[in-house]
This record gives C-alpha cells, sequence and structure tokens, in this order.
C-alpha cells in the first residue's frame, strides 16, 4: 500500500493504539523522520464521561495503561504471566504420550519463538518444550523445529501468530502452519482457569 500511495504522492493517516509495545510500527514510523506522529489519549475525547475513563482505567493491566490511555509506545517487558507460580505450574520429568494431542505456537521476528504444547487426556494444558532465539534465520529456525519434534518423535500441529512475514519460508522448509491471531488476554484468561 505505502509503495502505490507514494507513487501518487497521496498521504496516508493512520490511527491505531500500540499495544504490541515496541514493535514494527515503533521503528518504521515513529521514530523515522520520513513521517510526521502525534499522540493523543481517551482524556483528550471531551465526550467520554471521566467516570467511564477512570473505571476502564482501573480494569487494565498496569502494562497496559500507558499505551491504551494516552497512546504512548511501552517496552512491554516481565512477566507475561504474573501469577506463575513453580509449585503449582511446573510438572518434573513429564513427557507427551502418544495419545496427546501437540501443537506448536510459532512467534516470528526479530526473535523467533515456538513453543510445544500438549492436551493429555485430563483437560490440561502443559507446556513442555521451547525455542526462543534472536537474530535466527528462518531455515535455521525451521531446523531446530524439527530436531526437537525428532527428539519428541512428534509430527505435531503448527499455529503461527497471523502477522508473521514467515509463512511460506517455514511452509518450504516442512512446517505448514495455521494462521492465528493474537489473543493473549484470552489465552491468559483460559490459562488461570485451568
Amino acid at each position: 500500500i505505502e509503495r502505490g500511495l507514494l507513487r501518487h504522492q497521496v498521504p496516508i493517516w493512520m490511527t491505531f493504539t500500540p499495544v504490541r509495545g515496541l514493535s514494527w510500527s515503533y521503528d518504521r514510523i515513529w521514530t523515522s523522520p520520513e513521517w510526521s506522529c502525534t499522540t493523543a489519549g481517551i482524556r483528550d475525547n471531551p465526550h467520554i464521561p471521566t467516570s467511564m475513563i477512570e473505571e476502564w482505567e482501573r480494569s487494565l493491566p498496569e502494562d497496559e495503561r500507558q499505551a491504551r490511555l494516552y497512546g504512548r509506545y511501552v517496552a512491554r517487558s516481565g512477566l507475561v504471566f504474573p501469577e506463575f507460580a513453580r509449585k503449582t505450574h511446573i510438572l518434573d520429568d513429564w513427557e507427551p504420550s502418544p495419545t496427546d494431542e501437540v501443537v506448536v505456537g510459532i512467534d516470528t521476528g526479530r526473535v523467533m519463538a515456538a513453543i510445544w504444547l500438549a492436551f493429555p487426556r485430563h483437560g490440561s494444558l502443559v507446556a513442555f518444550d521451547e525455542v526462543y532465539e534472536q537474530d535466527l534465520r528462518s531455515d535455521d529456525f525451521a531446523d531446530l523445529i524439527h530436531s526437537r519434534n525428532a527428539q519428541w518423535k512428534l509430527q505435531p500441529r503448527y499455529f503461527l501468530d497471523a502477522t508473521s512475514p514467515f509463512r511460506l519460508e517455514l511452509s518450504t522448509r516442512g512446517i505448514d502452519c495455521m494462521l492465528y491471531d493474537q489473543v493473549k488476554q484470552e489465552g491468559l484468561d483460559l490459562m488461570r482457569q485451568l
């Protein structure tokens, strides 16, 4: 889109809330001298009652408030799952059984990450392996995934972040992915119920 609009010298207007932290839009747009950027917060809208804003603010996780209330980029860091407790959430010497459904969730970018999840028959979810590598080429990442699958003797299904540009590259390396939209909060809520 950008290339076509620039060819015809058409201005580009975008509005969004930077809830993904310092993502591609921060690198490509916010810090670029080629773009003119501004922020606005929910309190800048005179048509939303202050009481509604305050109620919504109380419902927001602390790490999302700057982005959602003020439209600011925030370096997302710290625990994604602050309720994590080793005693509750770690199983020693666990291995997937041949009857478990196993999926691999994949996220790509500067950091290439994959997590192996098993769904045992008793209705729980077990994360039992992961890959997390910075500045890794997609073919090396695919080799790592295949190596882990061989180690576990698995042929899992793969799910890839729908915004990933690496779907075709992974597919040519034998990793055919279904796309998923990022549903972080819904997933965390589900984990809290398990």
